[in-house]
């Protein structure tokens, strides 16, 4: 039996094309994507359709974290031992330029430029989210707090080629640090310097 994934901004009625081909074309798997964006109707009205997996992101370009429960926050979803939520953090490297008048200091980092960010996994353990590579010896245990935003380095972030300006802190202490020496290890090869790699809460 085939299962077919659908994102929940996918869920509107009446979408233009337009809007489907720029869906399609920011995905990492843009053919297999397009191929059910294609068997998409025209509406979704009264469309069925059952959750196969649940994953979150809490440090975003990163691996995902599976839940199979979640609590439902004002700020997305939520897993329910640590408090730990989507996209609380996320992979940013130096890149200066200027994008609707707004001034940025950083991009977005995601795994369209380093795929073997994927690598590293995040669990859920008694005493708070691990992070880790498959096999390494080296791991990162974090608290909910740690991803939460605090005093600090403040940086303008461009969310992607054609996103907006978004402002946060960046972390600057050893999640950091442990990030930039783990990347240096499985992706010394990369277009992106890991050694400018920050953390943006």
């Amino acid at each position: 039996m085939r299962h077919l994934y659908y994102s929940p901004l996918l869920l509107q009625i009446h979408m233009s094309d337009r809007y489907r081909d720029r869906l399609v074309a920011s995905r990492p798997e843009a053919d297999e994507y397009r191929e059910l964006m294609e068997a998409l109707p025209d509406t979704v009205a009264g469309l069925e359709g059952a959750i196969s997996e649940l994953n979150i992101f809490p440090i975003k370009a990163l691996g995902k974290l599976p839940l199979k429960r979640a609590v439902v926050t004002t700020t997305g979803l939520s897993e329910i031992y640590g408090g730990f939520r989507d996209r609380m953090a996320m992979l940013v490297y130096p890149n200066a330029g200027e994008h609707d008048g707004s001034s940025y200091s950083h991009m977005r980092c995601s795994q369209r430029e380093e795929g073997r960010l994927v690598l590293v996994r995040p669990e859920i353990v008694a005493n708070g989210l691990r992070y880790a590579v498959d096999g390494a010896k080296d791991d990162l245990i974090i608290q909910s707090h740690e991803l939460s935003p605090h005093e600090g380095e403040k940086a303008q972030v461009k969310m992607g080629k054609d996103g907006d300006v978004q402002t946060g802190v960046l972390e600057n202490g050893r999640i950091t640090e442990w990030l930039r020496a783990t990347l240096r290890k499985i992706a010394p090869d990369s277009n992106i310097n890991t050694d400018e790699i920050g953390l943006l809460l």
